[in-house]
């Protein structure tokens, strides 16, 4: 039981330390680009999990760039 708790505060902590960290820097504030793409998406905002998410996406992408510049992620034809 005990062991539960703590590792409960635990990842309360971690969860509110990642969210704090995204509000300051500035990403969730960002505005939206306006631009007419074919389809406008959900009809609310992105979530800060989503945002995290995508933006994790794109670091991993950008790491596989940096670690081997001659792939583009696309199958050979």
């Amino acid at each position: 039981m005990v062991t539960a708790l703590r590792r409960a505060v635990r990842l309360r902590q971690v969860m509110r330390g990642r969210d704090l960290r995204i509000g300051t820097s500035g990403c969730a504030r960002a505005p939206i680009a306006d631009h007419a793409g074919p389809s406008q998406g959900p009809g609310r905002g992105l979530t800060a999990r989503e945002l995290i998410r995508m933006a994790q996406a794109a670091r991993r992408h950008s790491q596989r760039q940096a670690a081997d510049p001659g792939q583009d992620g696309l199958a050979a034809e």
